[in-house]
């Protein structure tokens, strides 16, 4: 299905190993991104003090022994290096903002999924890389990353949103979501959610390893929820007691810092919440203007078409 993707350091979903990264990679300053690295003192990809091995249930059988601090060790060092990946291979966010004006509904279409392309790539990459995605039959995997790259993309996007200029911040220019505008009702819904979202996380304050978990938690959450696509059947328990186990790491690193866990569960749920829902109004937006122009939607880049078709879970 991928045969387009072109090959190198990014490949296709289908048949191809697992390369785990050996070390993670330094997390970006604060000043300028929205996680912040961890302040525990572990050492790099190494869950925070207040981690407690979680052990799913699972009915009359007993549970899938997941081996919970490589699980969490690993998608941290992935996540670290996709990102380290992604910024050395790319530039990031390299549009000027004055130019914004000058778009048009299908240039901004085009501008758009193009930068958001090669995001999509280091996703599939980084999904590769969290236990149990990989032992998924082939369709199921796509179906799972339809139904979360946009998701994933938002957690990675949160890193370069500042919370005090309300902008996206690049390496060579900071764009504001002001100079974002369009005519078309539901693309300027979007436009504010994806602001309101990114604002959600960065109010979190995770460091890079919580975005790790939450990423991870998301792209196989599906994979135990989605039982009304079907996906949900096709699942191992082994995946879902890894999805638990991620999702356990994730609120127990995150309660370290508020102090509360009815409080963290209340927070993630609601970001969780508004994750989900932008995503879907991604999928709207662009379903639309596919509806309204099919000749330019089809000069948009062929990964983020296949991936985001109005099949997704």
């Amino acid at each position: 299905m991928y045969a387009h993707y072109p090959s190198g350091t990014s490949t296709p979903v289908n048949g191809y190993p697992i390369q785990v990264p050996a070390a993670p990679v330094t997390p970006m300053p604060q000043n300028m991104y929205g996680a912040t690295p961890s302040a525990t003192g572990a050492p790099p990809g190494a869950p925070g003090p207040h981690y407690v091995a979680h052990q799913a249930t699972g009915g009359s059988f007993p549970s899938p022994q997941v081996p919970e601090e490589d699980v969490v060790s690993r998608v941290i060092t992935a996540f670290d290096q996709q990102h380290h990946d992604y910024r050395t291979q790319n530039v990031v966010c390299d549009v000027d903002p004055e130019s914004l004006c000058h778009l048009t509904r299908v240039t901004g279409w085009e501008l758009f999924s193009n930068q958001l392309d090669p995001l999509v790539k280091t996703i599939i990459e980084f999904a590769k890389c969290v236990d149990g995605f990989m032992n998924l039959p082939q369709e199921t995997q796509i179906q799972l990353l339809k139904g979360s790259v946009f998701e994933l993309c938002l957690i990675f996007a949160a890193m370069y949103y500042n919370m005090d200029t309300h902008a996206v911040c690049g390496e060579r220019y900071t764009i504001p979501f002001t100079c974002f505008s369009t005519e078309d009702a539901a693309e300027m819904h979007l436009i504010s959610e994806v602001h309101q979202t990114l604002h959600e996380i960065v109010a979190l304050q995770p460091n890079t390893s919580e975005l790790a978990l939450l990423a991870a938690g998301l792209l196989l959450e599906q994979a135990s929820t989605s039982s009304s696509s079907g996906i949900g059947s096709l699942i191992d328990p082994t995946t879902i007691a890894t999805a638990e186990v991620l999702k356990t790491a994730l609120h127990q690193t995150v309660a370290s810092r508020l102090g509360c866990m009815e409080t963290t569960l209340n927070r993630l749920q609601a970001v969780e919440s508004r994750i989900r829902q932008t995503a879907r109004l991604h999928q709207e937006a662009l379903q639309n203007f596919r509806l309204s122009d099919p000749h330019a939607s089809e000069k948009l880049p062929d990964l983020y078409k296949e991936l985001f078709t109005i099949d997704r879970p």
